[in-house]
C-alpha cells in the first residue's frame, strides 16, 4: 500500500507543479492583453503575434489548470448528488468517475490529438498570417499534454479512493513549497 501512496503523491505533485506554472501563464496573459490594449487604443498599434500570443498563451493555461483545479477541489463537480451520500458511496462515486470515465476519455483525447500534433510538427506549423508567430505546434501539443495531466490526476483520485475504501489512510495532498 505504501507504494500506491508514493505514486499518488507523485502523480499529485506533477500536476500541482505544472499547474503552477499554468498559474504564471495567466499572469503574463493578463499583463499582455493589458498591453495590447493599451497599444491598440493609446497608439493604434496591435501586432499580430501579440493577439497569437495571447490565444497561445490561454491554451497553456487551459492545458497546465484543469487538472490543478481538480487536484485542489476548484472544479465544477455534481455535489448536489454526492453531498447526500455517505462517505463509502461518494469514494464509490469518485473512483468510478476517475476510473470509468475520467481515464478513458482522457486517453481517448490523447489518442485523438496525437495525429494532429504529430502533423503540426511534420510541418514546423506556424501562423498563416503576416506578422504572426511560428510554433503553432507548440499549443496544439498542449491538448494532449493537458490530457495526460487529467489523466493523471484521475489515477491519483482512484488510488486515494481506492486506498480508503480498503480502510487505509487516505494519502496527504502534496505539500505547497
Amino acid at each position: 500500500m505504501e507504494v500506491l501512496r508514493r505514486v499518488c503523491w507523485v502523480l499529485e505533485v506533477v500536476v500541482d507543479r505544472t499547474g503552477r506554472i499554468g498559474g504564471w501563464i495567466l499572469f503574463a496573459t493578463v499583463a499582455l492583453v493589458f498591453l495590447n490594449a493599451f497599444n491598440r487604443y493609446a497608439f493604434s498599434f496591435s501586432p499580430v503575434w501579440a493577439q497569437e500570443l495571447e490565444w497561445h498563451l490561454l491554451a497553456g493555461q487551459a492545458a497546465l489548470g484543469l487538472a490543478y483545479a481538480w487536484l485542489h477541489g476548484d472544479h465544477i463537480a455534481v455535489d448536489v448528488l454526492s453531498q447526500r451520500y455517505s462517505r463509502t458511496i461518494q469514494l464509490w462515486l469518485n473512483l468510478l468517475v476517475a476510473a470509468v470515465i475520467a481515464i478513458p476519455c482522457s486517453l481517448f483525447m490523447i489518442k485523438v490529438a496525437i495525429p494532429y500534433v504529430d502533423r503540426a510538427f511534420d510541418m514546423l506549423e506556424g501562423s498563416p498570417n503576416p506578422g504572426g508567430l511560428p510554433y503553432r505546434f507548440v499549443p496544439k501539443s498542449l491538448v494532449a499534454v493537458g490530457f495526460l495531466l487529467i489523466a493523471l490526476q484521475a489515477a491519483a483520485i482512484a488510488i486515494k479512493s481506492a486506498l480508503e475504501l480498503l480502510g487505509h489512510e487516505r494519502p496527504a495532498p502534496p505539500r505547497a513549497s
